[in-house]
């Protein structure tokens, strides 16, 4: 072989010109050269063999890389398009807690300058007096008609302090109302706060919930590839070493058949004549 072989191609061709040279020379009878060539013919074959099965091995191998490959790209991309979908998540609720507060602030803020408004102009619900005022002030009057003064003066100061006794109990409800409109709009804006945040909660939980399971999938789908591709790849393997055997086989009963032809029409050698025993003449 003057020409180096590098390839596995170069390496079958010149495995099919020694084969070709073999069957030559066994024509020609050349059965000495013939031998040296098919010596060197089985040891290309062997090592046609090997790089074969290398080259399988090697395909085998990218095949198996190039499928975690496909699947990295797709995680990546999966994981890429999930992530954008938490971030626009987590950006459209804390968006929506935000104008949610703000719109709950205005509210509480409208309902004090609604009170503030009402005490600066008086337009706070006017003071009902008790009976038992009224009836003061009645006394008080007849007593300044009929001139018993004193009397009067005296019905008067009862009054005027029942009055403002009455006037700051009036003022103390309607403060007492204002803080309790203020604390049931606080109570129902905590509600509303807590319901959204829970709601966005259960939101979030169902997304990384669902990421799981879809990554779960994902992650099955590619361990059954891996699982089918190894199976392709053990059966081309012993299909490989099958054919290889089966080949060796057929080479060696073509071989066993030559050698017994070539016996059954090879001359046989003639053996030594036995003497033949002198004929007695018969008597006269």
């Amino acid at each position: 072989m003057s020409k180096k072989i590098t390839t596995v191609e170069q390496l079958r061709e010149t495995v099919d010109q020694f084969t070709q040279d073999v069957e030559r020379l066994t024509d020609e009878a050349k059965y000495e050269e013939a031998e040296k060539v098919n010596s060197k013919l089985e040891t290309l074959k062997a090592l046609l063999y090997e790089k074969e099965e290398e080259e399988l091995k090697k395909k085998h191998a990218i095949s198996i890389e190039e499928l975690k490959q496909a699947y990295e790209e797709k995680m990546n991309k999966f994981n890429f398009e999930w992530d954008e979908t938490m971030t626009k998540f987590e950006n459209d609720s804390a968006t929506l807690i935000k104008t949610t507060k703000e719109k709950q602030n205005r509210q509480l803020a409208e309902l004090e300058t609604e009170f503030r408004t009402a005490a600066e102009t008086g337009t706070l619900p006017p003071v009902v007096f008790s009976q038992e005022c009224q009836l003061l002030r009645e006394q008080e009057k007849q007593l300044g008609k009929m001139k018993k003064f004193k009397e009067a003066q005296r019905t008067k100061m009862a009054a005027d302090a029942m009055e403002e006794d009455e006037i700051n109990r009036h003022q103390k409800g309607l403060e007492k109302r204002n803080n309790d409109r203020i604390i049931q709009l606080k109570k129902q804006m905590l509600f509303e706060l807590t319901n959204l945040e829970k709601t966005i909660e259960r939101e979030r939980n169902a997304n990384r919930t669902k990421r799981l399971d879809e990554t779960a999938q994902l992650e099955q789908r590619y361990k059954n590839m891996q699982q089918e591709q190894a199976r392709k790849n053990r059966t081309e393997l012993n299909e490989f070493h099958s054919k290889r055997a089966k080949l060796q086989f057929k080479e060696r009963s073509m071989a066993s058949s030559m050698v017994r032809t070539s016996a059954r029409s090879s001359p046989k050698k003639a053996g030594p004549k036995a003497k033949s025993s002198p004929k007695r003449q018969a008597p006269h």
